[in-house]
């Protein structure tokens, strides 16, 4: 698995190398938009793996940018998530937070 501060700082090589850093809203819409490209892809009869891939690589990058724009450290981010879970689990045998959706 990889180290997720490499995977950040390799995106922000990236987006300080190729210009496009923005603010952190027009980071989350462009997340947004990788988002709905990977639910067309995923809602497809029978999805095509690469294009899946592709698309979920996309949606990680910029997430990763989002990181960025934000000034987190995405593993301290996944730390905490992964605790909340923990947390959930023990307390209510269920780490399934799909009764809010």
């Amino acid at each position: 698995m990889a180290d997720m501060k490499l995977e950040q700082a390799r995106v922000a090589e990236r987006i300080q190398k190729y210009g496009f850093s923005m603010d952190p809203q027009k980071r989350l819409m462009c997340l947004l938009e990788e988002v709905g490209e990977l639910v067309k892809e995923l809602n497809v009869a029978v999805p095509h793996r690469e294009a899946v891939q592709d698309e979920l690589g996309d949606v990680l990058f910029d997430l990763l940018a989002l990181t960025e724009a934000l000034d987190m450290d995405a593993n301290l981010a996944l730390d905490k998530c992964i605790q909340k879970l923990d947390g959930r689990f023990e307390r209510t045998g269920t780490a399934d937070n799909t009764e809010v959706m």
